[in-house]
C-alpha cells in the first residue's frame, strides 16, 4: 500500500472499531478502488473539458477549413477514446 491508501485505510479502521478486522481491510480496499476511479474520472472530466475549449476556440479561429476538419477529427477521436474506457471501466 502506498502511504495515501496507508492513511484512508487507517482512518477507516479508527472509525470502524466494531468490525472484524478482515471486513474492515475488505471495505478500505473497496473505498481505495473506488477513490481510484473517482480519481480517473476527474481527470478525463478535465481532458474533455480541454477539447471543449479546443473545440470552442477552433470555432471562431481562422484556420482554414482542412485544418478544423483535422482538429476536429482529432477530437472526436479522442472523446471516442474516453468513451470506450468508461465503458471498459463500467464492465468491470
Amino acid at each position: 500500500m502506498n502511504e495515501k491508501e496507508d492513511t484512508i485505510y487507517q482512518s477507516f479502521i479508527n472509525s470502524e472499531g466494531s468490525l472484524q478486522i478482515e471486513n474492515q481491510f475488505e471495505q478500505c480496499q473497496q473505498c481505495v478502488e473506488l477513490q481510484k476511479y473517482v480519481y480517473q474520472l476527474e481527470q478525463e472530466i478535465t481532458d474533455l473539458n480541454k477539447l471543449i475549449e479546443i473545440v470552442k476556440e477552433l470555432k471562431t479561429s481562422k484556420h482554414t477549413n482542412t485544418q478544423k476538419t483535422l482538429v476536429l477529427q482529432i477530437v472526436k477521436c479522442q472523446c471516442e477514446t474516453f468513451q470506450s474506457s468508461s465503458i471498459k471501466q463500467e464492465s468491470s
